[in-house]
């Protein structure tokens, strides 16, 4: 906010300059005072393309073409050195003014000024600035490429899918934080030529939250791609960065309370386990805030709209008392029993990989019993197989829920993964009753995505000091979940997506590749 304030703040002067060296070139003082006309009139004085107002109105490569223009400015009026730029570029409050205000700086018309014979490497240069320029609009504003790293969308998505994600449907967000270093997300890692794992974006300047208007809204069962809801603190580890802090706290808490159990110690209120298990974490390791713009991007099935009511039994998920439509591709995990061993090619050939076959620390499934993620048309192949004699769907009962793990992480819901609900999805501009039962629901959305301070005294609700029994939503939230319903991280777990976390639409898959190599017949496939 302060760094804010004084950018502001040396527009001022720059303003007093810019008046003055508009005059000296023919034209009204007071055209500098106009925002984005002032960037036309400056590409007039210099005789560039006025075409480049249109690039300056784009954050995140304004800041290049901000500088071109600042360069051309100065050339335009007889400051040719290398050292004249930088001045005007990083100091423009104190030079911009300082020349129009020398009465012997004088204009120089675009057809006078001196041919200056272009370097090879200037020409390098200035292609690879148009290049990042072109790449950072098409990135930042209407499709972006995006790798799926995990199972959780199987068998819709697979790991290794390579992926355009359209933001021009539900409309593009402008950056919040302009100050990024191209092409990375939020680390220069994100290049991949063995760079650091340093954050690569500054938060100088950040703009309040801003979408321009997509062409349709978020409609049920869209796979949509966002900002990780969990990713605002993260562990400052190379390992457990990309895991959700929270969820690491939930579940340390977990084995806390577990231990206890086990040792017969009394056990001790939850709020204790979360204190403790917050501690050993922080006591190990830094943790990192990161802004909306720069957490993880996910993908997810979007299940649930503003307004909609979700609930999840035994498994089947129920949207405003209606199932799911059919995914053709839904996994769940499912236990089948065996009389004789399974031929390691013929469950490849069924689209069951090696990392379904493995128990989930890297080891083979023994015994008679397997556990497999398996969609239908793989178990009505598998219960035609002569070696199998029975196979079941794995269901998490209420009575098996981990309140530290399952959302909303409270004892008053008894919600597992597969028994799940009733939830009203928040819808902007809706007002909801608040006691100390669903406050649990809603406490993140109104603290970390509403901003607001939230407390709970007695059986009394204050936010922002002023106590009450209601609140009205200021955005809209979706629920997500992964088509590998019993191995995805999704809204079960963690809750609502806000509508300033949306990224995109995944639109198509461009390449594909696996263990056997590419997959060509996923290659263009539209989602």
């Amino acid at each position: 906010m302060v760094l804010t304030i004084v950018f502001l703040i040396t527009l001022i002067p720059f303003h007093v300059g810019l008046w003055k060296l508009f005059e000296k070139a023919g034209r009204k003082g007071w055209e500098s005072l106009i925002p984005v006309y002032d960037l036309y009139v400056i590409q007039k004085i210099t005789g560039k393309p006025t075409y480049w107002v249109i690039a300056a109105l784009f954050p995140g490569i304004n800041l290049i073409v901000l500088a071109a223009m600042l360069v051309n400015l100065s050339k335009s009026f007889g400051k040719f050195t290398t050292k004249d730029h930088v001045l005007a570029v990083f100091f423009y409050y104190i030079f911009i003014p300082k020349w129009g205000l020398d009465p012997n700086v004088v204009y120089i018309s675009p057809d006078k000024l001196p041919l200056r014979k272009k370097s090879q490497v200037r020409d390098w240069l200035e292609a690879a600035v148009f290049a990042i320029v072109a790449a950072t609009i098409i990135k930042t504003y209407t499709f972006e490429a995006y790798k799926i790293p995990t199972s959780s969308m199987e068998e819709t998505l697979l790991v290794g899918d390579f992926l355009f994600v359209s933001k021009l449907n539900y409309g593009p967000k402008i950056p919040s934080l302009p100050l990024t270093f191209p092409f990375t997300h939020n680390s220069f890692r994100d290049i991949p030529v063995g760079l650091p794992n340093v954050k690569s974006y500054v938060d100088w300047i950040e703009f309040p939250y801003t979408r321009i208007p997509g062409w349709q809204k978020i409609k049920n069962d869209d796979i949509v791609v966002f900002n990780f809801p969990e990713g605002d603190t993260i562990i400052v580890d190379d390992y457990l960065e990309s895991h959700s802090y929270f969820d690491q706290t939930r579940k340390k808490a977990d084995s806390l309370r577990s231990t206890d159990l086990m040792m017969g110690i009394p056990v001790s209120p939850t709020p204790t386990y979360y204190s403790k298990a917050r501690k050993l974490i922080t006591d190990k390791y830094d943790l990192s805030f990161r802004p909306v713009d720069k957490r993880s991007n996910y993908i997810k099935r979007c299940v649930a709209i503003p307004g909609d009511e979700l609930m999840i039994k035994d498994g089947e998920l129920f949207i405003n008392g209606n199932p799911q439509k059919d995914i053709e591709h839904k996994q769940y995990r499912y236990r089948i029993y065996l009389n004789s061993e399974f031929t390691l090619k013929k469950l490849m050939g069924m689209g069951i990989n090696a990392e379904d076959q493995d128990d989930g620390r890297g080891r083979p499934q023994g015994g008679g019993m397997r556990n497999y993620p398996l969609t239908m048309s793989q178990v009505n192949a598998l219960k035609a197989m002569p070696n199998v004699d029975s196979i079941a769907r794995t269901v998490a009962p209420r009575e098996f829920a981990a309140i530290n793990i399952t959302f909303p992480h409270s004892p008053n819901y008894d919600w597992s993964m597969d028994n799940f609900g009733p939830l009203k999805i928040p819808a902007k501009g809706e007002t909801v009753k608040l006691d100390t039962m669903n406050i649990a629901l809603y406490s993140r959305v109104i603290t970390t995505y509403e901003k607001h301070v939230l407390e709970i005294k007695g059986d009394k609700i204050f936010i922002d000091g002023v106590q009450t029994d209601s609140y009205t939503f200021q955005m809209n939230y979706y629920f997500m979940m992964g088509d590998n319903r019993h191995g995805s991280l999704d809204s079960r777990f963690w809750g609502f997506v806000p509508d300033d976390h949306i990224v995109g639409k995944a639109s198509m898959i461009w390449m594909s590749s696996g263990e056997d190599g590419v997959r060509w017949k996923r290659i263009f496939k539209l989602i």
